[in-house]
């Protein structure tokens, strides 16, 4: 027997909150394109001020 529980998501904005992303990634190319296999790290920072303002910074690396 399998039980499954299920909970509610609240995914809302809430004013004086402070966000941190880590995001990892890459593009990658089939071989018959002259374009190199790269792989991406980035960061995305962000603060609420209130429900309805913000501001939001992303750092993107790519190797």
């Amino acid at each position: 027997m399998v039980m499954f529980a299920s909970t509610v998501a609240q995914a809302e904005v809430n004013e004086d909150s402070f966000t941190v992303a880590p995001l990892a990634g890459g593009y990658f190319f089939e071989g018959n394109e002259s374009r190199e296999d790269i792989f991406i790290f980035s960061l995305r920072t962000g603060y609420n001020f209130t429900e309805n303002i913000g501001i939001e910074g992303y750092f993107h690396y790519g190797a």
